[in-house]
């Protein structure tokens, strides 16, 4: 990047310098003839009606200023501009190492009570994380990193891997993050909610039958009768969905719902990723996301043979946020 510099003062120099002397000339040895008729500057002379210039020392000079300091603000600023570009982190989708799969339970329901049985307390549904393994590839930091699911006009924000880092996440220098990016049900709808009712009929005949102070028996079979209705029909377990920035939500209907039921005409549908950061390119992938595989897998990349997409910022000074 110096030599950039030094190569457009030397120009700006070799310019200054051939204006200069032929400038020079033109008014030493050049003639004019004067408009008017008996008036001449105190610096001409006047001989067979024609004009004869002599250099002005202080116009040298002033040319000699104004010139390069012109031309040196806008090398410095084409420079600036080109360090910028050259310093902004560059981040990609390892795509051999994506999706990642992770398994998480989400929890339908919770209750807090140390006199109902551990294994009646809660009911969870398995979902297969998919997680794509982000990269910088630069020397600089990308700060305030986010992840964009975009279908169409809609835009889900999703969340980073990274417990203390969910919405935002700081990807440093030659590192990684990984992103959840959606998952997918493990088993089957109908599987889930036969467990889900029966789990509910356990836990309403305990309460019944071994809760024997009324007002917390009553309090107790009130939150049994509204869990109840988390879940009314299997189709309302979705098969695959999307966290939203801060988090994964429960239950897993409180996510962005990516595939509600195995049976929807719209099996499979394509999304555009995005990774934003307030310092770096914007990075777009276009992904597909589909019913559940036999490895978990709910996504694979449009495009898996070609590289990322970097978006280059909007020229020269601002950047996407």
């Amino acid at each position: 990047m110096l030599s950039i510099l030094a190569i457009v003062l030397i120009t700006s120099i070799f310019h200054v310098n051939n204006v200069l002397v032929n400038t020079g000339n033109n008014l030493i040895h050049g003639e004019m003839t004067h408009p008017s008729t008996n008036a001449s500057p105190s610096n001409t002379s006047i001989s067979n009606n024609k004009i004869e210039v002599t250099p002005d020392p202080w116009w040298e000079w002033e040319l000699l200023i104004q010139i390069p300091v012109i031309e040196l603000v806008a090398g410095l600023f084409i420079v600036n501009v080109a360090l910028d570009r050259y310093r902004s982190p560059k981040l990609s989708v390892d795509k051999n190492n994506s999706p990642k799969i992770v398994q998480m339970d989400l929890a339908v329901y919770k209750i807090d009570e140390k006199l109902i049985p551990y294994h009646l307390r809660q009911f969870t549904v398995p979902y297969n994380v998919n997680r794509i393994l982000i990269r910088n590839v630069s020397g600089s930091a990308a700060k305030n990193s986010k992840g964009v699911l975009r279908d169409d006009d809609l835009e889900y924000r999703v969340c980073w891997s990274v417990p203390t880092e969910r919405s935002l996440a700081t990807i440093n220098a030659h590192s990684m993050e990984y992103m959840d990016l959606s998952a997918g049900l493990i088993g089957t709808q109908n599987e889930h909610f036969k467990k889900y009712r029966d789990r509910l009929t356990e836990l309403q005949n305990y309460v019944n039958e071994s809760i024997s102070e009324v007002t917390l028996r009553y309090i107790l079979l009130q939150g049994v009768s509204e869990i109840s209705h988390i879940f009314k029909t299997p189709e309302d377990i979705p098969v695959v969905i999307a966290p939203t920035e801060n988090d994964w939500q429960v239950p897993p209907n409180k996510n962005h719902v990516l595939l509600w039921s195995l049976d929807s005409d719209a099996k499979l549908k394509e999304y555009t990723m995005i990774v934003t950061s307030e310092n770096s390119h914007q990075l777009e992938e276009r992904v597909i996301i589909h019913i559940p595989d036999d490895e978990g897998r709910v996504l694979q990349f449009s495009e898996p043979e070609k590289g990322s997409a970097f978006l280059p910022k909007t020229w020269p000074l601002f950047r996407h946020r």
